[in-house]
């Protein structure tokens, strides 16, 4: 078999070791109603699953979800619902659109939110390294020289970093427009939740990470 390696940007044989074939898939932001994209994804890795699995190779699958962004809690100011419930609300919205698509569920199904100390632990290793810091109230990732460290892990890649400044089509470009309009280019947001909204989120992070 032969699939698409986004790395290299070639078609290249497809080869596990083992009998298992671990599969991570970047799950929804459940801010609003299932659309065609999040079926078309899910259905294609469907397929790629359930092909592996009638050859006999057992596939362990995670897919998160991010319930706690800052395109769920503008939602949620623009409704006045409360945040959690609104990410609740659409996550099993979700769960029973691909139910009716007969998609294999994953294994693993984290919730951004039951996880938030690794992403602290995530923020600090970056702030560490050199390539994060605190400004105006935000952790900021830079891209650039300081992030080469990470660029022989594959997190990031010549070709991502030469397109990020043609957004066009980028599903955050105004909030991508407007980070760069405060601090150029060469930067972004990490975790991509407006901290100063989630209380107690905010008092947590700032304990841990100074200057926020």
């Amino acid at each position: 078999m032969r699939l698409y390696n986004s790395m290299t940007q070639t078609i290249e044989e497809f080869s596990w070791k083992g009998s298992e074939v671990t599969l991570y898939v970047c799950g929804i932001t459940p801010y609003d109603t299932t659309h065609v994209g999040h079926a078309f994804t899910y259905t294609a890795y469907d397929q790629l699953i359930r092909y592996l699995e009638m050859k006999g190779t057992s596939v362990r699958y995670a897919q998160n979800v991010t319930d706690i962004d800052d395109d769920i809690l503008k939602k949620a100011k623009e409704t006045g619902e409360d945040w959690r419930q609104l990410g609740n609300c659409w996550t099993d919205h979700y769960i029973d659109d691909m139910i009716a698509l007969n998609v294999r569920p994953p294994d693993y199904f984290p919730h951004a939110t039951d996880v938030i100390a690794g992403i602290i632990h995530a923020v600090e290793d970056l702030i560490r390294a050199g390539v994060a810091y605190v400004k105006n109230g935000s952790v900021l990732r830079v891209i650039g020289n300081g992030v080469r460290a990470f660029s022989n892990r594959g997190f990031v890649m010549d070709h991502a970093l030469a397109s990020l400044g043609e957004c066009e089509r980028c599903n955050h470009k105004d909030s991508f427009d407007e980070l760069n309009s405060e601090f150029g280019p060469v930067e972004f947001r990490v975790p991509e939740i407006n901290i100063r909204e989630v209380p107690y989120l905010r008092s947590t992070v700032r304990s841990r990470v100074s200057g926020l």
